[in-house]
């Protein structure tokens, strides 16, 4: 198949993905801009490509893993890594990135501490999305996503835990490698709107409640109780945040 054949095949055959993209990529725009936004975007795709790449070679960051190569001909591959699994990584980066930094309240500045719990905490959420996807796209065979990978070995829901290691170390890379090379390290970064939020947590939320779908479906109900939990701990934990953040009512007495 051609290269334009291939494309098309992989974004019709991969529709999940490419509908996780948009609204992220919406978000990303609206929060960063279009330039900072496109920055951030390429290189969360090379950093993810590069473990990717590497683990598939070396074993690190995720672990001893193979690609099956099923569709190798007809979709788009990069040095054995299929292009529609990194660009899972710049959406749910983009998408993480954004809940830690609501999460954080604003201003947010770039510089310190408050910088560093930023990236870790958007590294946490991201990972935590992984836990509720890889242990369902792990039986990719009972369902239409195909076998896509597998692992040699298993800790938790069939996934080892150093899989979920490698993903918050990734993660940390991806959204400190870009807030810092985008200047957002040394100055203010730009709070995401409510809409930009409200987007973000809607697209975290779609994808572990599509992975408790397909869990129910299977009938794995530990894998569906797992992706069910984390679909309702991140929202709600930022709820919770931002509401223990808001300033109590004044108390007028009277005269």
């Amino acid at each position: 198949m051609s290269l334009p054949e291939r494309v098309l095949w992989e974004v019709a055959g991969r529709p999940y993905v490419f509908a996780l993209l948009v609204p992220a990529a919406w978000a990303g725009v609206r929060w960063l801009g279009a330039r900072r936004f496109a920055a951030s975007a390429a290189f969360a795709y090379l950093v993810a490509w590069g473990a990717e790449a590497c683990s598939i070679r070396w074993n690190a960051p995720f672990g001893y893993y193979r690609y099956t190569a099923a569709t190798a001909g007809r979709e788009v591959w990069l040095a054995g890594v299929p292009t529609w699994d990194t660009v899972s990584f710049v959406s749910l980066a983009t998408v993480s990135a954004a809940i830690a930094a609501s999460a954080l309240d604003r201003p947010l500045p770039g510089a310190g501490g408050r910088w560093l719990r930023f990236v870790l905490l958007a590294a946490v959420v991201m990972t935590l999305a992984d836990v509720a996807v890889d242990p369902v796209t792990l039986q990719g065979s009972r369902w239409f996503l195909g076998q896509v990978y597998y692992y040699r070995s298993a800790t938790y829901l069939g996934v080892p835990w150093q899989n979920f290691a490698g993903w918050g170390v990734v993660a940390a890379t991806i959204v400190g490698g870009w807030s810092a090379a985008g200047g957002l390290a040394r100055a203010t970064l730009p709070p995401p709107s409510p809409r930009v939020v409200l987007v973000a947590v809607c697209c975290f939320i779609g994808v572990a409640f599509f992975m408790t779908a397909v869990a129910v479906a299977l009938r794995e109900w530990s894998m569906t109780a797992n992706a069910a939990a984390i679909g309702a701990l991140v929202p709600a934990g930022l709820a919770v945040g931002r509401a223990r953040r808001q300033p109590a009512p004044a108390v007028v007495r009277g005269a």
